[in-house]
């Protein structure tokens, strides 16, 4: 039923629904009851080695890979291999001493493949440096500064965060420890939640359906039992419903899963049959894959 799959869940689908979620709501990153029933005996006979079986699901221990770019594990700096390096700073991947790969040159306090608090000259940048700027409306981490001590950018630094609830992402979400992804139905002392449209299962395939009210932000009232418009609510003054106040950005989700906000706001459908859909079916059909 829907209650123990999430078929309709007014905190949002499960993990393993069929269609891809915003990640956000409460039960974006939950397996439904229905989900654990099937798949827990499965996992449990596996990690026991029950019947047979082998288990699979040991822990992988992370490898760090000099020439990726990326500083991991033990390695002081990586800026590639040498063909590609143009840091004064870092001994190359592919250099004629294995052992010095991904080690800093002798005298180099730092790397800049380490971060952005490093300079060209190998030294640590001052703590007056700004290696973060601003976003204004759609970060909530203000101008961050170096430490003097270290490469990397203190991007976790509470002192660099913007306050709780400071609006962003234009108006459709609030600032909670540095990151943007607390609902702005949280000031009215509510969830958000989907907005669909009542006894209309597949509202993007109708015609004559309200598109923009699909892209709007949703608040849950417990008192009804139903997902209200935050343009019909009464929100705070610094929230104002011009622009992008109460709609969701584009790329967001609406109708359930079914479709995604437009630029001009509207509620448009999945192309389930899009180009590299099309392109796939035209290339790996089976008349192709038999003659390879």
């Amino acid at each position: 039923d829907d209650d123990k799959c999430g078929e309709d869940a007014i905190y949002g689908h499960y993990l393993m629904y069929r269609r891809a979620t915003t990640g956000l709501e409460e039960n974006n990153n939950k397996f439904s009851n229905c989900s654990m029933e099937q798949m827990g005996p499965v996992v449990i006979s596996i990690k026991n080695q029950l019947l047979g079986k082998i288990n699979c699901l040991t822990e992988c221990s992370q490898i760090g890979y000099c020439g990726n770019r990326n500083v991991e594990d033990d390695e002081e700096c990586d800026c590639g291999f040498i063909s590609e390096c143009t840091d004064n700073c870092c001994y190359p991947a592919g250099g004629p001493d294995a052992k010095l790969s991904c080690k800093l040159k002798p005298s180099a306090k730092c790397s800049p493949s380490k971060g952005p608090c490093c300079s060209d000259q190998c030294t640590f940048h001052s703590a007056t440096h700004i290696c973060h700027k601003d976003k204004t409306s759609q970060d909530c981490i203000g101008d961050v500064r170096c430490d003097g001590i270290q490469a990397t950018c203190p991007l976790n630094d509470t002192q660099f965060f913007k306050p709780i609830d400071t609006p962003c992402n234009q108006n459709t979400a609030l600032c909670d420890r540095g990151e943007c992804n607390k609902s702005i139905c949280t000031l009215i002392g509510k969830t958000e939640c989907t907005l669909t449209i009542p006894n209309v299962i597949e509202p993007l395939r109708q015609r004559g359906i309200d598109r923009e009210y699909l892209c709007h932000i949703g608040c849950f009232e417990t008192r009804t039992n139903s997902c209200i418009d935050t343009h019909t609510l009464r929100m705070p003054n610094n929230y104002s419903k011009n622009g992008f106040g109460y709609i969701h950005r584009p790329g967001h989700a609406c109708a359930g899963t079914a479709g995604y906000c437009d630029v001009f706001g509207k509620c448009r459908a999945v192309d389930a049959e899009g180009p590299l859909t099309r392109l796939k079916n035209m290339l790996l059909n089976d008349e192709n894959i038999r003659t390879l």
